[in-house]
Parts: structure tokens; C-alpha cells; sequence
């Protein structure tokens, strides 16, 4: 309520005076950096309300607590912070890269408190641990990290990338441990298992993959994409395993199945898609979007989306 040109005020019907009465709905708000830049590109909460977060430094005093890393290995690093519930200290807080760029995009935490972390690396030297890809693919790869409920130590640790350039957007951990990834490449020999999509559609493609418990093998794999670019930015899982994921797309024949809009509206569409448990069906894939330029960035999955896929149609067709 305003109460004139200087001054602002509330007016606060009945309530519970034996009970505080909290106006500011600010409850913490905190830099978190050093002396060079730093981003904080993705966050999740645990059911404590620890806060994890993930993004990249070039800082060399960045803040760290009980470190896997301790320092910059070289340019941008990737950083994972945990934050206490009030927001008032780190209970971790680590570097993780290599000598080259390395950012983190995608962070998720599980029941146990492990934290899963993806993004893009151009180092040859990035930390692995029991790697499903123990080698650096060429230009940037995806990397998909699960570090330990302290912090202290990687639990698995791997470059997801052919000789191209991929990156890791988004990242979801189911009840068993699975790690699924979204994000988008331009590689031709990006690693694929049990395909939706087996091949490159053109320019650039999104990408999903499941990762197993271990880290050590694909469940799945797949291009999602047509002959424009096309960018996978965020995933969530439901629970009945239903991959959703969102993104962006310039193909004039991205891959649709029950779709809300069929075609490109015009230059970039966002869409949305959800592939059935397995990775081996679109359940439904759609643009979104109007006459100029939509991305999808962020996907959530409401409790009623609980129901296992239908019987599906004949399959779509996907770019040659």
C-alpha cells in the first residue's frame, strides 16, 4: 500500500498475533564469488532446503569449503556449492575442471544426498572417476559428474561427447540412481544407445541420454532433432520413468508425435517432448511457439503425470 512519493507500508487483515508475522519474504540472498567472474548457472534443494549449486569461475580465491578441488586448474572451472539451509555458510564447496574451460550447467541431488552435475569441458585432464567415457572427444564434451553426499570425493566422473562440440544442459536422477542428461551437439559420432533417433539430423541436434546407477554404461542414448539447430536445455522425469524435456528448434521437420502444434511457426520454436520409460518412443513432441524466436529453458512435471505411456502410433520419421 503506498503511503506517498516516500514511503511504502502494508495492510495486514486478521491474524494470529500469538504467532510472528513476517512482511519480508526474503529469507537469504548472498554473493557467492571471488576476484574474477563468476556464474551460477543451475540450482537444486534437497528436503533439508540445502541449496546445491553449479556454474563456472575464473576466480582464484572463488570460496571453498572441504574442497575435492581446492584450486583453478586453468581459465573457467566449474564449480558445486552446497549451502545450509539458512543460506548463512558453505557446508561445500569445491572447483571441478581441468586446464582448459569447464562449466556446469544441470545440478540435481538424490534422496542420499549425492549430487549430480553436468556440463562442458575443452580440457583433456578433466577429473574423471570409473569413467563411461574415460577419454576427451574432441572441441567441448559434455561431462556428467555424481559427487559424493560430502563433497569430498567423485563417485563417477565422465567426458559424454563425440569429435564435435556437446554440451550438458539439464540433469535428472531417478529413485534407482539413473542419471539422465539433455543437452545439444553437433557431433556425428555422438555416443547413442538403443537409439530413438540414431542419427544426426543436421547443423545441430539435442540429445538425451540415461546414464546407469554406476555411471559406467548408457541405458539410452538418442538424437532428438531435425535439419535446423536444435537445443536440449532442461529435463525432468516422472514417476513412472517418462523422460519430459524442452528445448529449442529451427527444423522445419523436428520430430513430432501427438503434437499441440505441428509445424515451425517461424524462425526458432521452443518444444516440448516426453519419451516413455525405455527411451525408445516419443510418447508426444510438439512445437511451441509463434512467429519469431522461442527456446524452452526450464521443464517441471506435476504429481497427476504418473499414468505409464499409452499405446502409441506408428513411430516418427527422422531426418535421413
Amino acid at each position: 500500500m503506498i503511503k506517498d512519493k516516500n514511503r511504502a507500508g502494508f495492510e495486514v487483515t486478521d491474524y494470529d498475533v500469538r504467532r510472528p508475522l513476517f512482511i519480508d519474504p526474503l529469507i537469504y540472498s548472498t554473493y557467492l564469488g571471488g576476484n574474477g567472474g563468476d556464474e551460477g548457472y543451475g540450482i537444486a534443494l534437497d528436503s533439508s532446503g540445502n541449496a546445491y549449486v553449479t556454474g563456472a569461475t575464473t576466480s582464484t580465491n572463488f570460496p571453498t569449503m572441504n574442497p575435492l578441488q581446492s584450486s583453478n586448474a586453468g581459465g573457467h572451472d566449474a564449480f558445486v556449492a552446497q549451502l545450509n539451509p539458512s543460506g548463512s555458510a558453505l557446508v561445500y564447496s569445491t572447483y571441478l575442471g581441468g586446464s582448459g574451460d569447464d562449466e556446469g550447467f544441470g545440478i540435481t541431488v538424490d534422496s542420499s544426498g549425492s549430487v549430480y552435475v553436468t556440463g562442458w569441458t575443452s580440457s583433456t585432464d578433466f577429473p574423471t572417476m570409473k569413467p563411461l567415457q574415460p577419454g576427451f572427444g574432441g572441441a567441448e564434451d559434455a561431462f556428467v559428474s555424481e559427487l559424493s553426499p560430502t563433497g569430498s570425493a567423485l563417485v563417477y566422473s565422465t567426458y559424454l561427447g563425440g569429435s564435435g562440440n556437446d554440451y550438458g544442459y539439464g540433469i535428472a536422477v531417478d529413485s534407482s540412481g539413473d542419471a539422465y542428461v539433455i543437452g545439444t551437439t553437433d557431433s556425428t559420432n555422438f555416443p547413442t544407445m538403443n537409439p530413438l533417433q540414431p542419427v544426426f539430423g543436421g547443423i545441430e541436434d539435442a540429445f538425451v541420454s540415461e546414464l546407469s546407477p554406476t555411471g559406467s554404461a548408457l541405458v539410452y542414448s538418442t538424437y532428438l532433432g531435425g535439419n535446423g539447430a536444435d537445443e536440449g536445455y532442461s529435463i525432468a522425469l516422472d514417476s513412472s520413468g517418462n523422460t519430459h524435456v524442452t528445448g529449442g528448434t529451427s527444423s522445419t521437420n523436428f520430430p513430432t508425435m501427438n503434437p499441440l502444434q505441428r509445424s515451425n511457426a517461424g524462425g526458432h520454436d521452443a518444444f516440448v517432448a516426453q519419451l516413455n520409460p525405455s527411451g525408445s518412443a516419443l510418447v508426444y513432441s510438439t512445437y511451441l511457439g509463434g512467429s519469431n524466436q522461442e527456446w524452452g529453458y526450464g521443464i517441471a512435471v506435476d504429481a497427476s503425470a504418473t499414468l505409464t505411456s499409452p499405446a502409441l502410433p506408428a513411430p516418427p520419421t527422422f531426418p535421413p
